[in-house]
Formats: C-alpha cells, structure tokens, sequence
C-alpha cells in the first residue's frame, strides 16, 4: 500500500504541475475507492474533491466472509489443499484491519479460492 502510494502523489504531483492546479479531483472505483480515501488521508491538501464509485466500506470484512464461505463449501468438497491455504490466508488477512498493512497478495488469492467454489449455477469461472 505504501508503495501505490507513493506512486500515486507522484501522479497527482504531476497532474498538479501540469495544470498549474493546486489541487486536483480524484477518482476511485472498487479496490481504487480504498487507495483513494487512504490517499486522502494522508494529503488531503492535494485533492479538491473526491468522487468514489463502487466505494468499499470495509474492504477487509468482504474478503473474510467471501473466504470463511468458500472455505466451507472446500470441506463439504473435502478439497484439503484449499482449505489449508484458505485456512492461513483468512487467519493472516484478520490481522490486518488497516489498509497501509494490507496484503494485497493474499487478497487476491482469497478472491481467487472464493471464486472457485462461490459461483452461481452455470457460472464459469473463467478459466
């Protein structure tokens, strides 16, 4: 989180010079919404407005419950590697209630082991 960021006031510190504004509007959508109310936090003197589309409330309890879900459905299936790995990840991701300390990489294969066993009747996962 630390590093997108950096990278991003490095885009606004940008936009901003290259405008010749003093402050810019931004946009989030989906996991944007969560980078942008962090960004904000941290320099709201760099933003004007902020529009939020899709706006995550608590990004981190979706993602927990999406998991603890596929993670039943995995015993039903008695599929032991995926509830190891959902078993570790729903434990490490509880840990981390703020989004600076967010892994978004265990993030991703949580969404990745939900979509797996949380689909809709006829719904392809995609792969």
């Amino acid at each position: 989180m630390e590093i997108l960021l950096q990278d991003l006031n490095k885009l606004i510190q940008y936009l901003k010079q290259r405008f010749g504004k003093n402050q810019i509007i931004i946009m989030g959508h989906s996991w944007g919404t969560i980078l942008g109310v962090t960004y904000i936090k941290e320099y709201p003197e760099n933003v004007s407005q902020y529009i939020g589309i899709g706006q995550c409330i608590n990004f981190n309890e979706g993602k927990l419950y999406s998991g603890k879900k596929a993670l039943e459905i995995a015993k039903e299936k008695n599929n032991a590697k995926d509830i190891a790995e959902l078993e570790k990840l729903l434990v490490e991701c509880a840990k981390h209630i703020d989004y600076k300390s967010l892994n978004i990489d265990n993030h991703v294969k949580i969404v990745n082991l939900a979509l797996k066993y949380l689909k809709a009747d006829n719904e392809s996962s995609g792969k």
